[in-house]
């Protein structure tokens, strides 16, 4: 009456166990998780390279007006900008 287990060797071979197929699940995660990995780097270094190009294009502290010598014939003398 009573539901037993079938002896180990009426089981098919082929069957996989709950351990290959979390194995196999993590196995075809790499890829994403190498992608998501290599994206955070590169972001990082273009956030790197970004902050460190932020002084070259700010004006220079107590800087004035600039002015811009020109050698025009016709009025020669200083513009600013």
């Amino acid at each position: 009456m009573y539901h037993q287990n079938p002896p180990p060797e009426t089981i098919p071979a082929a069957l996989l166990s709950s351990t290959a197929i979390k194995n196999r699940n993590w196995f075809s995660a790499v890829p994403l998780i190498a992608l998501c990995g290599l994206g955070i780097l590169g972001l990082l270094l273009v956030a790197t390279i970004v902050l460190a190009l932020i002084p070259v294009y700010l004006p220079k502290r107590g800087g004035g007006t600039v002015a811009v010598k020109t050698n025009h014939s016709s009025g020669g003398g200083t513009i600013s900008v």
